[in-house]
């Protein structure tokens, strides 16, 4: 059994059988999914902390310490409902921005600040006392992006509401696409890059190496995709950012696959190509090194 706090490609990596906890169309739509158990979204807080405070709006939430994911605007973002249909939506500053739910409940037992756990998370907790539910009679809803992703996915989509700024926030993700790279810009660059060459492997995939076969980046290894490789501080990072997986038998050497039209910018795909030539690099000889004229 395999523990990790981000969301692992169950093929690349040889998984068989994942349990998550994801939102409703928060998944790959290839996958074969059963929903085990439905889970309630609550807002939590220790006696400790709620002693002495007065919480019976949602308004007075605003001035208390929040522990909770941030999104893009690094805020946490809240929305409730109550049952005649009112909503009340609640941006916060928070005192620790974690998407770890049981590091999160962690702290909240510690009187930290309030938090949004799933039931799961916090059903013991609430039976023994040791945390209580915060506005029970209010529902917790899911803020969605644009096109409807849920707010995880607020790494590209900024976790925008559907309004008026849906508009802009589209226009932007388009001009981000039409600023992206194609293939062949792509292949061009990385020809571009010194000592760099490239052929064909495995029935087909476009492999750009130097120093003979010493491999930066991948073309087709799996459909219409990219490889290359990262940092390897920074490899769980990329690996948590939209439309970026742990790429396959390479994953171990801290590589990552992105499918075409490739999720990034023009200007930070050719950094992330360059760094990988340069990682690839800095293994080589010194005299190879010198030779390349590094």
């Amino acid at each position: 059994m395999t523990l990790l706090n981000r969301r692992v490609d169950l093929i690349g990596e040889g998984i068989d059988v994942a349990l998550r906890v994801r939102d409703l169309g928060d998944e790959d739509p290839l996958l074969m999914t059963r929903r085990l158990r439905r889970a309630r979204l609550m807002l939590v807080a220790s006696p400790a902390f709620v002693e002495g405070r007065r919480i019976e709006t949602p308004d007075d939430l605003k001035p208390l310490p929040v522990l909770g994911a941030l999104e893009a605007d690094r805020l946490v973002h809240l929305r409730l409902v109550k049952a005649d249909g009112q909503q009340a939506e609640l941006s916060l500053e928070a005192r620790l921005g974690i998407d770890d739910f049981i590091v999160r409940r962690a702290c909240t037992l510690a009187g930290l600040g309030f938090t949004l756990l799933p039931s799961m998370y916090c059903e013991q907790e609430l039976r023994d006392g040791t945390l209580v539910e915060l506005l029970p009679w209010m529902v917790i809803a899911r803020r969605l992006a644009p096109g409807g992703l849920p707010a995880s996915a607020r790494h590209v989509a900024g976790g925008a509401c559907l309004d008026r700024s849906f508009g802009g926030s589209l226009r932007g993700l388009w001009r981000k696409n039409a600023m992206s790279l194609s293939e062949e810009d792509v292949a061009r660059f990385c020809l571009d890059l010194p000592g760099a060459r490239e052929d064909y492997k495995w029935g087909g995939v476009r492999v750009f190496s130097i120093a003979g076969n010493k491999m930066f980046a991948l073309q087709g290894l799996r459909g219409d995709s990219l490889a290359f490789k990262v940092d390897k501080d920074l490899f769980l990072g990329h690996c948590d950012r939209p439309g970026i997986h742990p790429a396959p038998y390479l994953a171990r050497a801290q590589w990552v696959i992105m499918q075409v039209p490739y999720p990034l910018g023009a200007e930070e795909l050719r950094n992330l190509l360059r760094r990988s030539h340069q990682l690839v690099v800095s293994k080589l000889p010194k005299r190879t090194q010198v030779g390349l004229l590094l």
